[in-house]
């Protein structure tokens, strides 16, 4: 028996939101890494047959504390889990006053 790893295709979205279209139609393509992007960057209620998936990331602006990373890490984590990512590497940096930098390394396993 072969296992072929399965990979999402969907279409895809420019930064600015809007669907990505060439030759007049819809560009469509491996996606995973658009789909982490979503999870990641909306807030729970943002997909509607979907209300609880989001991370809320705006709730982290301004939070100080010694747990803050951690709980942000096992948000995203536990987010990106539910939807059937695997989260190998998941890394927090801060690339200008007062933004953050995350860099998610993840796998699909369902």
């Amino acid at each position: 028996m072969s296992y072929r790893k399965f990979i999402a295709q969907d279409i895809l979205i420019a930064a600015d939101g809007l669907p990505l279209i060439e030759n007049g139609d819809f560009v469509a393509a491996a996606s995973d890494e658009q789909h982490i992007n979503l999870i990641a960057q909306s807030n729970k209620g943002d997909f509607r047959f979907q209300p609880i998936v989001g991370c809320n990331l705006s709730e982290f602006i301004n939070a100080s504390g010694a747990n803050v990373q951690l709980e942000l890490k096992q948000r995203i984590a536990a987010q990106l889990g539910n939807d059937g990512y695997k989260v190998k590497n998941l890394s927090l940096s801060q690339e200008q006053v007062g933004q953050l930098g995350i860099n998610i390394d993840a796998e699909r396993i369902s």
